[in-house]
């Protein structure tokens, strides 16, 4: 899966700007970018959040091995049953078995990748071959859709 270019990049907006221009209350937009940073922050120390993100990266490094299974068990403790979003969805209720943030957004990540693979193939190939794309400079793009949903799920919990 190769990253591809949307164009060139818009200028760098500052955030009160962006709420000038659209017509918004400052004094609530910074109440919101305040608690989105205290948020954001808080992640970075959060067990489970550092947790839920492990488990994401671990799934593009372990395809790497033959026995992908065995991989994920030694090197991160995860346990899977196998490639499928159930299995991995369920394997990582184990980890972190309580709903948090990152959790939900980890979960969306997971959901997505296999919404994206439904057209497949008419042969059974290898099941963790979705994993292996993530690699390398696939990477980006498995970070980007994890950021997207984590944004997506930050600002419903704070609004």
């Amino acid at each position: 899966m190769a990253s591809k270019s949307l164009g060139p990049f818009p200028k760098t907006v500052r955030w009160r700007e962006i709420v000038m221009r659209s017509g918004g209350d400052l004094e609530l937009a910074e109440s919101l970018l305040s608690r989105l940073t205290l948020l954001y922050e808080s992640f970075v120390r959060d067990e489970v959040a550092i947790a839920c993100v492990s488990f994401l990266v671990a799934l593009p490094i372990c395809t790497r091995e033959d026995k992908a299974l065995k991989a994920l068990r030694d090197t991160f403790g995860i346990v899977v049953a196998g490639p499928s979003a159930e299995q991995l969805a369920t394997a990582l209720n184990v980890v972190v078995p309580r709903v948090h943030t990152v959790k939900i957004a980890t979960l969306r990540t997971l959901e997505q990748i296999f919404e994206d693979d439904q057209g497949g193939s008419l042969f059974a190939g290898d099941p963790w071959e979705k994993w292996r794309t993530f690699d390398g400079s696939g990477f980006c793009d498995l970070a980007r859709r994890f950021f997207a949903n984590l944004n997506y799920v930050c600002f419903l919990e704070v609004l």
